[in-house]
């Protein structure tokens, strides 16, 4: 399984670009037995705020597809979980 932003790029909070340098996002998908996503949130933030504003902001234009690997009668989990990884280059 693998999340994929459909939508616009999450911008590094400029704030949180002066405060923390580096941080991350966790979000959470329930997933319908299809693949279709039920819904997501933000589960947890590293640090708190800013961040996890930037990721809510573009939570409806993500989605959950299997891996181009994957076997094909491979199930959907019920819940999927990735990391959104804010650094500074």
């Amino acid at each position: 399984m693998r999340a994929v932003n459909t939508g616009r790029e999450i911008v590094y909070p400029p704030e949180a670009i002066l405060r923390y340098g580096a941080g991350a996002v966790v979000m959470h998908f329930a997933l319908e037995p299809d693949g279709t996503v039920r819904s997501r949130t933000v589960a947890a933030s590293v640090p708190p705020g800013p961040l996890a504003e930037a990721v809510d902001a573009t939570l409806d234009a993500w989605q959950v597809e299997k891996s181009s690997s994957a076997a094909a009668n491979c199930r959907i989990p019920s819940s999927y979980y990735t990391v959104v990884r804010f650094v500074l280059r």
